[in-house]
């Protein structure tokens, strides 16, 4: 019998991912935030950090996928139901929309999800200091995580744009199907 089941809530930037992990939270779910953006905020009034994203790209990956790997890593004894928002290979696809191709950091990005759900974009596109792709970025990005998640993972739901409720009931009928088969 399965214990814990390790859920991602995917998409390209400005996707919702963040507003159905809140929902989600809210809920009483077990939710991991997404560790790019911490590690933005951390850093993001540091007149000397080199670790920002748009500053130094390979860093900023090196230490989203060190941390995402913690936080998951921290999961091992836990049960129920977690919810990420992202998981590992979101960094693998964001490498590959840079071009780097750095086997060693492919390597660590292993992550055992039980289910992949990859938001559609919303119709707009909100800028902000953490925020700073253009539309044509947010397609690639999003395309490239697709792309990714499906090299490695074939349980993958694509959840179309809707109200933000809507969406988390989509999600949470998936899941609990599925939790369904491996825990009766």
């Amino acid at each position: 019998m399965k214990n814990l089941f390790k859920i991602v809530i995917t998409g390209g930037p400005c996707s919702g991912k963040t507003t159905v992990i809140n929902l989600l939270k809210e809920k009483n779910y077990k939710v991991i935030p997404e560790v790019a953006t911490i590690i933005i905020k951390e850093n993001l009034n540091k007149d000397d950090t080199e670790i920002l994203t748009w500053k130094n790209f390979k860093k900023f990956q090196k230490e989203v996928i060190k941390r995402q790997l913690k936080y998951e890593n921290m999961l091992n004894n836990e049960e129920g139901i977690v919810f990420l928002d992202r998981g590992i290979y979101d960094s693998i696809a964001y490498l590959k929309k840079e071009k780097i191709e750095d086997k060693s950091l492919f390597k660590v990005c292993k992550s055992d999800y039980d289910i992949i759900f990859i938001l559609e974009p919303l119709p707009f596109l909100e800028s902000n200091d953490i925020r700073r792709e253009s539309e044509e970025e947010r397609k690639l990005i999003h395309f490239l995580i697709y792309d990714t998640y499906k090299e490695y993972f074939d349980r993958i739901f694509i959840i179309h744009v809707y109200n933000p409720r809507k969406r988390v009931e989509e999600i949470l009928k998936i899941v609990n199907d599925y939790v369904k088969k491996y825990t009766y």
